[in-house]
């Protein structure tokens, strides 16, 4: 059901590192410094999760008081110190386990023994913390990212969370446990959900569950591809970081979509284990799932292994690419039959009959979105007659699928982009500056993302008139391009939203919907797309709306040129009812690499015409 896709390095087996050392302090100490030397007061910072990222240079991702003894602890960890050892005086094991300071604080207490040989530290048990650890039993870790779901606003970017190894990468994984970062929200209304999360009003938590469920939820129910980034921490540092887990467990982390998000937090916790890593401080200002991939890739010897886990989707897509033309024309037909009897359906036999059968099964799952014990229901027939028939033939099924071309998310383009270009506007030459937080557009080469999937967010573009001032000729808070090609008896709904100002003849702030379908042409690369599209918007105090249509193309010539180009008409209603116009756009893009793009862009609206032309760099 997975597939290695880097070459697997053997990874020595860490130093043993028993839970009664990690209690009790008896583990022998590698390295010995006083607390004042720049490496124990970086380890130190740490584990209370100091972040060098945020505006006050010196302060905590952790919003719990719980978590810090000084009163000052979130911001002082110098402070923190003082009063950690103070209270650890104390710690006996006649308090109740909840107020035992080791207990409570297991990654700080071993901190103390390597660092502080000095302080004599009492000798206490902690029976639930190591039960806890007992349960997950974990040797070594994986970065996982799961991708990208346009249906879910906080996993659109994809997310990311970590897999607890109990043995080699490829032992019973499914059977690992994973630790989860994510929002709790507090309301489903979209409005309040996306800005509660976008100003961390949101409580942030880890979570320990079994793989399995979120294979479950991700591969199966979602049809969201994994990719598992196996790490090369020991199971001494894998221990380390369970230590600190558990002191993380309880508190609070305050949510941000763009910044404080299931990546960056994630990233934090592994340098606790193994602090001379400095991941954190390659993090932007804006922090997307992806990026995170690429800073642990970059880290040397850090990734010893990159193992792909393929979703639903991508199994029926896998196995149907296995299948003659003839045999793949089948899957509508028997679908469609639904009661038909399918022995001998087509007179196909032996392993070919079987794998035609193993694909109709993948094709149910992935359109009923099966997972766990649910079972289908438009096809439940069908779907019954196609397991029995199978059952009686010998052939192997596939096991083996190999990840889509060039979809590694690491090997995509980073997030946030900057441009420069010139062009014409109302027939007068302008300077162009352009930033875009992040992430991605159809128009970007499809590698390390779908070709299906575009999400851009806060591009904004300036414009250097001939009068010598700057002006914002556009603004954009989002503009979400999900086309979901029809394929095999499904006709999934393409769709479109956009938030944006436009500063053209005037003004105006426009709220763009757009749902129709997508066909594929051979490749997956070469979409048409047919829209009804609506455009709600405000210029001068004057509402209005707009509805229309619009058909396009998108064709790619060897992943690094990509061209667009779409033609439609609208009609808007305001005071008084405009005709018919036509709209129209045709833009180039070609990637040099990663990092630059060379772009080409024109477009008319109403009587407005605009062509430009530049550069993009990403980073």
């Amino acid at each position: 059901m997975h597939t290695t896709y880097l070459k697997s390095l053997k990874t020595p087996l860490g130093v043993l590192f028993t839970l009664t050392a990690l209690m009790i302090g008896s583990l022998p100490l590698s390295t010995s410094v006083s607390a004042n030397g720049s490496v124990a007061r970086m380890s130190w910072r740490r584990l209370l999760y100091y972040s060098s990222r945020t505006l006050e240079h010196d302060t905590s991702l952790v919003d719990s008081p719980e978590f810090f003894l000084a009163r000052d602890g979130q911001s002082n960890s110098d402070h923190e110190l003082d009063a950690f050892i103070q209270a650890i005086h104390d710690d006996s094991d006649a308090k109740p386990e909840q107020e035992r300071i080791a207990c409570r604080f297991p990654a700080r207490t071993l901190w103390l023994k390597r660092n502080r040989p000095d302080i004599k530290l009492p000798s206490v048990t902690c029976p639930e913390f190591t039960n806890w650890l007992t349960l997950s039993r974990p040797k070594a870790v994986s970065l996982i990212f799961s991708s990208y779901f346009v249906n879910n606003p906080s996993s659109m970017e994809g997310h990311t969370f970590l897999r607890l190894r109990r043995g080699s990468a490829e032992a019973a994984p499914l059977l690992d446990k994973a630790v989860n970062f994510a929002a709790e929200p507090t309301t489903q209304i979209p409005l309040l959900y996306s800005i509660m999360g976008l100003t961390g009003s949101f409580p942030g938590k880890f979570a320990l569950m079994p793989y399995y469920s979120k294979v479950q939820e991700y591969a199966n129910a979602e049809s969201r591809d994994l990719w598992e980034y196996n790490l090369n921490f020991n199971e001494q540092e894998t221990l380390a970081m369970m230590a600190s887990l558990w002191e993380l467990a309880p508190t609070r982390i305050d949510y941000y979509f763009f910044d404080e998000n299931c990546s960056a937090v994630l990233i934090y916790l592994l340098q606790s284990a193994r602090p001379e890593l400095s991941l954190a401080d390659k993090l932007g200002f804006f922090v997307h799932p992806s990026d995170t991939l690429h800073i642990v890739m970059e880290e040397p010897n850090l990734v010893t292994d990159v193992v792909f886990r393929a979703s639903t989707r991508s199994r029926y897509l896998a196995q149907k690419a296995l299948l003659s033309e003839d045999e793949a024309r089948l899957i509508p037909l028997m679908v469609a039959a639904k009661n038909e009897q399918v022995d001998g359906y087509g007179g196909i036999s032996g392993p070919r009959k079987a794998l035609l059968l193993d694909t109709i099964l993948a094709f149910i799952e992935y359109d009923e979105s099966l997972y766990g014990s649910k079972a289908p229901v438009k096809n439940a027939v069908l779907y019954d007659k196609v397991l029995s028939a199978r059952s009686k033939l010998n052939a192997a099924p596939v096991t083996i699928f190999p990840p889509p071309p060039d979809e590694a998310p690491h090997e995509g383009h980073k997030g946030q982009r900057f441009g420069v270009g010139f062009g014409q506007f109302h027939r007068k030459y302008e300077g162009l500056l352009e930033y875009r937080p992040g992430p991605h557009d159809i128009l970007s080469p499809a590698i390390g993302y779908p070709p299906e999937l575009g999400i851009e967010l806060g591009r904004t573009r300036l414009a250097l008139v001939e009068s010598g001032k700057a002006v914002i000729r556009s603004a954009e808070l989002f503009h979400i391009l999900s086309l979901n090609p029809s394929r095999s008896g499904r006709f999934p709904w393409s769709w479109q939203m956009q938030l944006n100002y436009e500063n053209t003849e005037i003004k105006t702030v426009n709220l763009r919907s757009s749902i129709g379908q997508a066909f594929t042409l051979d490749e997956r690369d070469h979409y048409v797309f047919g829209f009804f599209d609506t455009r709600v918007m405000e210029e001068r105090g004057n509402p209005g709306i707009c509805p229309g249509a619009s058909l396009g193309a998108r064709w790619s010539f060897g992943k690094r040129l990509v061209t667009i180009a779409e033609a439609g008409v609208e009609r808007c209603y305001q005071d008084v009812t405009s005709p018919w116009v036509g709209l129209w756009t045709h833009a180039w893009r070609w990637s040099l690499n990663d990092t630059w793009e060379i772009y080409a862009e024109a477009q008319k609206r109403n009587a407005s015409r605009e062509w430009s032309a530049g550069f993009f760099r990403y980073f």
